[in-house]
């Protein structure tokens, strides 16, 4: 879930993730958040300390992997 322009703050003390990035959303179900550098890249933050507490993270391939996947589940396509 992306959020809102409202709903977008300043990351202050989180153990991953430097401070004044910007939190932008967090993804349901992995327990992870998106967050944005300084120069727009875009990584998730895992607050539960998985492999990588900070990967990069692609919002093009998140968004074509979700919609095929809603695909093959309605149609039974794989």
């Amino acid at each position: 879930m992306v959020f809102p322009l409202n709903k977008i703050r300043p990351v202050k003390n989180w153990d991953s993730v430097p401070d004044n990035w910007l939190e932008l959303g967090s993804i349901i179900g992995d327990g992870a958040y998106m967050v944005s550098d300084e120069n727009g890249e875009l990584y998730l933050a895992d607050h539960n300390h998985r492999d990588d507490p900070l990967a990069k993270f692609s919002l093009k391939e998140w968004l074509e992997d979700g919609i095929f996947i809603s695909i093959e589940e309605e149609y039974g396509v794989e």
